[in-house]
């Protein structure tokens, strides 16, 4: 009989019980604190560290990117890069500069445009479309450096 309460006993310690609840919830109300604000950190710091990453991967840095929302974030970072090229070509004072820097700046503002719409596409439509934005920032920044003469 001792041996059957004894056994019943544990079976009924094995469940979760009140005192189990109560030593739960205060055990979480102690670590809470602690551990809520070393997620944000730990979550924040991943989104950084991927961030940069990416950047990196179109010449630019996380904090002009930062600038920018949506997926075409570190393009429109590069473009306004490349702006900045085109406002150094333009003080140089170089002949025959000012058609290729007002042709650039256009085909700058239709990059853009197509930036946009790419928001609204398919993720396979959209990296189509950054593909080939890529590979014309990356001529056009050919041109800009022929032009300097570097």
């Amino acid at each position: 009989m001792k041996m059957a309460e004894k056994i019943l006993e544990q079976q009924r310690s094995q469940g979760f019980t009140k005192d189990k609840a109560k030593s739960w919830i205060g055990g979480g109300r102690l670590l809470v604190p602690v551990l809520v604000p070393l997620a944000y950190r730990t979550i924040t710091a991943v989104q950084r560290r991927n961030q940069e990453v990416e950047a990196k991967k179109y010449g630019v840095s996380g904090s002009d990117v930062a600038r920018y929302q949506g997926y075409g974030a570190p393009l429109r970072a590069r473009i306004e890069a490349t702006r900045k090229s085109l406002k150094e070509l333009g003080r140089s004072n170089r002949v025959g500069t000012d058609g290729f820097i007002k042709d650039a700046n256009s085909r700058l503002d239709v990059m853009e445009d197509a930036i946009a719409s790419a928001e609204k596409m398919t993720p396979d439509q959209r990296r189509r479309a950054h593909q080939s934005l890529t590979a014309e920032l990356d001529g056009l920044d050919r041109q800009i450096v022929s032009t300097l003469g570097v």
